[in-house]
């Protein structure tokens, strides 16, 4: 669940915040921001499921 749940939560996120802020480098910043950080919930998510490796 907080795997899909991350992933779903970090992409619209990511596109809204690229759509909305004026200058190029700022727009991908926060995009790979949002991405790392969806990445990390879900992955959270997955160790929370199967025990932490």
């Amino acid at each position: 669940l907080a795997l899909t749940l991350g992933a779903l939560l970090a992409v619209p996120l990511g596109t809204r915040l690229q759509q909305r802020l004026p200058t190029g480098a700022l727009r991908w910043i926060f995009a790979i921001l949002f991405t790392v950080l969806g990445g990390r919930i879900a992955l959270e998510g997955l160790w929370a499921l199967i025990g932490r490796p």
